[in-house]
């Protein structure tokens, strides 16, 4: 009983991360020299990057004004493709998004620990719910596509490495333009976006699914793969009838049309689900 009491601890120690973590900070007016947290990021110590960006801009736009939010949502962007794709932590990126250094830390796996920094160092993030009752939580890509890595470690093994890129980003040059493109999942003959349509406004499932249809439409073209898919979350449960019947609509109307392009739809409402369906679309071939 000892020797497996001993064999747990040690695989449940084996289980824990440990790296540093960092909070991504904004300043919304130069001048005045504010500071506001608008996400945490956590680097392991095999140099694995995880994090989470501000994805509710309502406090941005009560303390400051409606102005205020294209300039919040640009610069958690500019961070976010900063931070995956060139992976430095430079002290500042361009004159109003700083990088701050927290020191160590450590936890079970990357979803929880990211999770909890982000709750704790990002309060514009929180949403008050004006009822107790159906209380409703928006889900982000930044938190999906961590807690996604951690089930596909598992479900994939030894081939996670091949489906499941560093940089998941990858640029694109058309007309001249520079393109940023969302390509997290990947197999020999394919590539995958992912999306959220776990959000309680139709209009931003609207446009989380187009961005996604974007990135999907561009690597096609560009990259002239013969498979692609998208795969996206949706929601459970927390919205009125007349709420959800909305978001299904686009959802539904927005599946058909990607489908009749020759595009795999994976949407599911548990993340568990999700990370089955793509760990199965990455190890499926050609038929």
């Amino acid at each position: 009983m000892n020797m497996l009491d001993n064999l747990l601890r040690e695989k449940s120690y084996s289980a824990n991360i440990q790296g540093e973590w960092f909070t991504v900070q904004w300043k919304p007016d130069i001048a005045t020299s504010e500071v506001l947290n608008i996400g945490g990021v956590i680097k392991d110590r095999a140099g694995e990057i995880s994090l989470r960006m501000l994805d509710n801009f309502e406090r941005v736009k009560c303390l400051y004004s409606e102005d205020a939010l294209f300039s919040a949502e640009l610069a958690c962007k500019v961070a976010r493709e900063y931070i995956l794709s060139v992976k430095r932590f430079d002290l500042v990126i361009g004159e109003s998004i700083h990088i701050k250094s927290n020191g160590f830390f450590q936890g079970l796996n990357a979803e929880t620990v990211i999770n909890r920094l982000f709750d704790t160092v990002v309060p514009l993030a929180r949403v008050q719910n004006k009822r107790a009752v159906n209380k409703f939580s928006p889900v982000d890509r930044d938190g999906l596509y961590t807690g996604l890595k951690e089930r596909l470690k598992d479900k994939l093994e030894l081939e996670y490495s091949l489906h499941c890129p560093v940089n998941p980003f990858i640029n694109i040059d058309k007309g001249g333009v520079n393109h940023s493109i969302f390509l997290p999942f990947k197999k020999t003959d394919g590539i995958a976006t992912l999306a959220s349509a776990v959000y309680s406004d139709p209009n931003r499932v609207k446009c989380n699914l187009y961005d996604a249809q974007r990135d999907i439409e561009l690597a096609r073209y560009e990259l002239k793969t013969s498979k692609s898919a998208i795969f996206f979350l949706t929601n459970a449960s927390g919205l009125s009838e007349t709420k959800q019947a909305q978001i299904d609509e686009v959802v539904d109307t927005f599946a058909w049309y990607m489908k009749s392009k020759k595009v795999f739809i994976g949407a599911h409402s548990s993340p568990e689900d999700l990370a089955g369906e793509i760990a199965e679309w990455c190890k499926s071939k050609v038929a």
